[in-house]
């Protein structure tokens, strides 16, 4: 075995080619409708088995769609109105906003499909096309642009003259003219100045507009667009209120825009894109995508976050929201998987003794009986009131939180610290009741003779259930509220449900319950027998139930968790939205993380380690250190090692052999087999100065399947 490698003391210098501009990303704004009779019968599909790339990715809100460079398009993740199913024939460009999307064929028309209501196919020669919220634009091959949907602010009303793409954002449009400036034209009066530069391509949100010009700088402008990152750049695309970027060196970056609120920073996982080379970005409100130099692709964010990955160990008290799962440890303390904000503010570390949680607003029960909330709402950081409150009786909504008190009462609070400056509202309802539980802006509450009483929590949020309640429900034992539906169980042990029921998430079987969790567009029971139950979405259910015995099921937006009676958590999705990347469009490599160990030995004799990755900063783990005093053959491994966009890649091994020198593996998250670089032993008589590995390679496991 050969010794390390002595080499300078910074990681070497990651060089790649310059990249090319790629191909305009007005085709990253879309938002669009359908074209029924042109779709397959399925929608998030894995496509055949074909050695093709991926030419253009667009994202929607809950789906995506990727233009191949054989022409054809697959669309993965929620098939509602359509828009997840993959249109028949060979398209030469792609646009996806929203929840609808549309394509220029190979015989340059116009198809779109999904939601929006503005499906008619456009018939014409056009080389380009973009949706956004409410109308699209095309462009034809003699240049001239032609709009179609709402017209409102005179979005779909382009100027006369030749234009060489157009991007469509809220209300509004902008197209490059032939000339290379932008001309805007809609309700433009938030965009404000226009900039006097030449673009090479264009992109547009909500209320701001973005473009790459000739010298491969971006410029942004328009209502709240950010502070504009400095570099050379090939690709980029707005979304609602944040923005994405592919750098010339093929590094990504996102940065929000400076709204009044911090609410939008909910899903703070979508500003954060992975680490990598890639040739094209695309991005939404909750998640990104991006085409790596291997014509591959690669995720991340809210919509990314695997909810079905429930962590090991053992639990007594069960809690799910959005796209989030909490529960609490048997000795108190609280853990999170799924889409967890990187930084949580909390407060105190219990232990707790009951959860709840909607959005990303987390509030728990101390074993003295006060409230500790932490997370971010809609109205900022959440607030919680003084006093003692019974157990298993808490449930924070997104724009109230609300508990039930020793007597029996519900008290509600504003959710977030801007809502209780401003107002310091506070609302309670006397009851008494026996239990409670709030959605989106409702909240149910059971009195203690089994009448069911549903109240709107907040001025500014309509409610989502209706104002009359089925006077079978009032002999209610426990209740749950969705995103638009409640159930309740009754005394006789049966299920009854009212609000929507689009997808049959108010359709109960004919059994008995102990107890129910709505989510959104379906319902979850736990049975008396202790088996699950779960209907609605009915058209793309994912996983059954598993099998076993339960004590507690907990329901999200598009998953659902339960609680064995073996204190274990079992988490299955529900609906396959925009979950599950194409197996053969997914570049795994790209997420591999390559580099070499490093090490040195300090004055004190200990044995000082860490991980130099191809690109960026040396890594240096929280535990690091090898004591002089180790025994000898035993593996000692250091702390997590994170890169810097925050995924977990495992942890440095290390052990000292009879020689006294010390040998280097590196094990990777959710890996069982250790990797053994070459030249990987440290000499006994190094010095202070870094030595270094030969490089490898290591794949944590993956949170996309």
């Amino acid at each position: 075995m050969a010794v390390l490698t002595g080499l300078n003391d910074h990681p070497r210098l990651w060089r790649i080619p310059a990249l090319g501009i790629v191909a305009l990303l007005v085709t990253l704004i879309a938002f669009a409708v359908g074209t029924p009779g042109s779709l397959s019968a399925q929608g998030g599909q894995p496509p055949e088995e074909r050695s093709v790339g991926v030419a253009q990715v667009g994202v929607g809100r809950d789906h995506a769609c990727a233009l191949l460079t054989d022409g054809s398009i697959d669309c993965w993740g929620s098939n509602e109105d359509r828009r997840g199913s993959d249109p028949r024939g060979e398209y030469t460009q792609l646009s996806v906003r929203g929840s609808g999307n549309c394509a220029v064929s190979a015989a340059q028309d116009v198809v779109c499909w999904g939601g929006n209501g503005y499906a008619s196919p456009q018939v014409g020669s056009f080389t380009s096309v973009s949706t956004g919220w409410d109308h699209a634009c095309a462009v034809r091959q003699s240049g001239a642009v032609h709009c179609w949907g709402a017209n409102g602010n005179g979005q779909s009303s382009p100027p006369p003259g030749r234009f060489a793409a157009v991007a469509v954002g809220s209300g509004f449009s902008c197209g490059i003219r032939d000339t290379g400036r932008v001309a805007c034209w809609g309700g433009t009066a938030r965009l404000g100045t226009m900039p006097d530069e030449r673009f090479t391509s264009l992109t547009a949100g909500h209320a701001h507009a973005c473009g790459i010009t000739s010298e491969q700088d971006l410029s942004c402008w328009g209502l709240y667009p950010g502070e504009t990152p400095i570099g050379k750049y090939v690709s980029v695309d707005a979304a609602l209120l944040h923005t994405c970027a592919a750098k010339s060196s093929g590094a990504l970056t996102c940065w929000t825009n400076p709204y009044p609120t911090d609410g939008y920073l909910w899903h703070e996982s979508t500003l954060q894109p992975p680490s990598g080379v890639y040739q094209a970005v695309s991005t939404d409100l909750l998640s990104g995508c991006a085409i790596t130099m291997q014509d591959r692709l690669v995720c991340w964010g809210h919509q990314y976050s695997r909810q079905d990955e429930a962590p090991t160990g053992q639990f007594r008290d069960l809690a799910a929201s959005w796209e989030m799962t909490c529960a609490i440890q048997t000795n108190g303390e609280v853990k999170c998987w799924g889409d967890v904000p990187p930084e949580w503010g909390r407060d105190s570390e219990g232990p707790y003794r009951d959860i709840s949680i909607q959005g990303q607003v987390i509030c728990a029960i101390v074993l003295d009986g006060s409230i500790d909330c932490w997370g971010r709402g809609t109205y900022g950081r959440p607030v919680e009131p003084s006093g003692s409150f019974r157990s298993i009786s808490i449930s924070a909504g997104i724009f109230a939180s609300c508990a039930l008190t020793q007597n029996g009462a519900a008290l509600c609070w504003d959710a977030g610290e801007l809502l209780a400056v401003s107002s310091q509202t506070v609302n309670s309802y006397t009851g008494p009741f026996r239990a409670i539980d709030s959605g989106y802006a409702d909240l149910c509450a059971i009195t203690r003779d089994g009448r069911l009483r549903c109240f709107n929590t907040h001025i500014y949020a309509p409610s989502s259930l209706p104002s009359y309640i089925p006077s079978s429900l009032y002999s209610a034992q426990s209740v749950s509220v969705g995103r638009s539906h409640a159930c309740v169980v009754l005394a006789n042990q049966d299920v009854g449900c009212f609000g929507s029921n689009w997808h049959g998430e108010s359709n109960p079987p004919d059994d008995h319950f102990h107890s129910v969790a709505a989510g959104n567009g379906f319902t979850c029971g736990l049975l008396q027998t202790g088996d699950l139950k779960c209907w609605g979405y009915e058209y793309e259910l994912g996983e059954q139930p598993p099998a076993g015995s339960f004590t507690a099921v907990e329901a999200g937006r598009a998953h659902a968790c339960a609680l064995s009676d073996s204190g274990q958590v079992q988490c299955w999705l529900i609906r396959r939205d925009v979950l599950d990347v194409p197996t053969l469009l997914l570049d795994r490599t790209a997420l591999h993380a390559t580099g070499r160990l490093a090490a040195r030995r300090l004055a004190n004799g200990q044995v000082e380690f860490a991980f130099d990755p191809d690109r960026g900063d040396r890594i240096l783990p929280t535990s690091r250190f090898l004591p002089p005093s180790a025994a000898t053959g035993r593996w000692f491994n250091s702390s997590v090692v994170s890169t810097d966009d925050g995924r977990e890649i495992g942890k440095i091994s290390v052990r000292k052999l009879e020689d006294g020198r010390i040998e280097f593996g590196f094990l990777p998250s959710g890996g069982t087999e250790r990797v053994l670089p070459r030249s990987r032993l440290f000499p006994a008589n190094a010095g202070d100065r870094w030595l270094r590995t030969a490089e490898f390679s290591v794949v944590p496991q993956l949170s996309q399947q």
